[in-house]
């Protein structure tokens, strides 16, 4: 199947027209003492999950802590720190259900363990009283289950001490497991707890959100959301797409090589106004409509980029046809190879690392008889924007 090949010649040409749109001159944020890390989990197993959730499904989220919190352990080897402000817990998100840390009845504590017990550093969070995941929905009268996320090398050549780290950890250091499970159970430290609902392998971290506090582009362009926050004044989508002066034709590689049309990028920023700051913007996102096609129709896709190079993709299933499989191709803007990931035919998402170059993607669906479509590309330009997202 070569119909992707259509995208390399205007995938080509915004590599040389990204627009820059942060400012040189832009305000620095006063330094704080919260620190917020943002991670991106994969689904490895699930049970009982009162949500509708797949292995292999993608979970965003975040925890806070205070970076000044006092040790409440006395060993040398265990850090422990007792969280107190609202601000403070871990928050997840799945298919479209968000739910974390009760901030009225607070309970979270973040760990540190360097060579201790069987000589392993660990490093991680646990909120014990969390929201429930839907309303009404608990165990024996309780609210929501417990989250624990924790990162751990049994090597132990992580960590150099028991401090709070003050941002997010390089998550290549750590060898397995790397994980977030939420479970009922009165042990946090647990390798059996009373009831797992789910498990999943953590794949990125990092200090900034996602897309720049979760700014996203969905389908042909038209839709864009955002993550509101504590601290922004205002919001405005700032159509950059004149910056792009180019056109470049396609070819649909399908039935051999013809001129499919022109395609102009629609390109947008997302401006955050910030009380005593300068204004803000995301990274760039862009949508190539008409480069979708193929026989059947596409899924709906939306994607999400970070300024570290995180990418995460979501579609609808399209409901007129049997699928087969999905597949998900990503077109790096510096001409290296095209990627492919191959995924079940259940899928809603996928992750992606980008490595900082701006990349496009397409998601393709299969049906059991062999036809195929594929939505319109959808492109991110990670690192362009200049919104400071370390704070909660």
């Amino acid at each position: 199947m070569l119909w992707h090949i259509r995208l390399l010649t205007l995938v080509l040409l915004l590599a040389f027209l990204v627009p820059n749109v942060a400012s040189s001159s832009s305000v620095k944020a006063a330094p704080e003492s919260d620190v917020r890390i943002n991670f991106v989990a994969r689904v490895s197993a699930v049970s009982n999950f009162p949500v509708a959730v797949r292995i292999g499904d993608i979970i965003t989220g975040y925890f806070a802590y205070d970076g000044l919190t006092p040790d409440s352990d006395d060993r040398p080897e265990i850090g422990h720190y007792l969280q107190s402000a609202p601000q403070h817990g871990i928050w997840v998100s799945v298919n479209g259900t968000t739910f974390g840390t009760d901030v009225f009845d607070l309970d979270v504590a973040v760990g540190v363990q360097d060579n201790a017990f069987d000589d392993a550093d660990r490093f991680g969070i646990s909120s014990r009283n969390n929201l429930p995941l839907l309303p009404g929905y608990g165990l024996l009268g309780r609210g929501g289950p417990g989250i624990w996320w924790n990162l751990e090398d049994i090597e132990g050549d992580v960590l150099q001490g028991i401090g709070l780290p003050a941002a997010a950890p390089n998550l290549t250091s750590w060898s397995h497991p790397r994980q977030l499970t939420i479970f009922y159970g009165d042990r946090f430290i647990s390798p059996f707890p009373s009831m797992v609902l789910l498990h999943a392998d953590i794949v990125a971290v990092t200090s900034t959100t996602l897309g720049g506090r979760d700014f996203t582009v969905t389908r042909n362009g038209t839709s864009h959301t955002w993550a509101e926050e504590v601290g922004q004044l205002g919001y405005e989508l700032v159509d950059v797409s004149g910056r792009l002066k180019g056109q470049a034709p396609f070819w649909d590689g399908m039935n051999g090589p013809h001129p499919f049309g022109t395609v102009t990028p629609s390109c947008h920023v997302l401006r955050v106004l910030l009380a005593y700051e300068a204004p803000r913007t995301t990274d760039m996102l862009c949508s190539l409509n008409g480069t979708g096609g193929g026989h059947v129709s596409p899924p709906q896709t939306s994607l999400t980029v970070s300024a570290d190079g995180h990418a995460i993709v979501r579609w609808v299933p399209p409901t007129d046809v049997m699928v087969r499989e999905y597949r998900l191709f990503a077109f790096p803007m510096d001409g290296s190879p095209v990627r492919m990931q191959q995924l079940a035919w259940n899928g809603t998402s996928a992750f992606d690392q980008t490595g900082g170059t701006p990349t496009c993607y397409q998601v393709a669906v299969w049906t059991s008889d062999d036809r195929y479509g594929f939505n319109d590309a959808l492109c991110g330009f990670p690192g362009t924007g200049n919104l400071d997202t370390r704070r909660p």
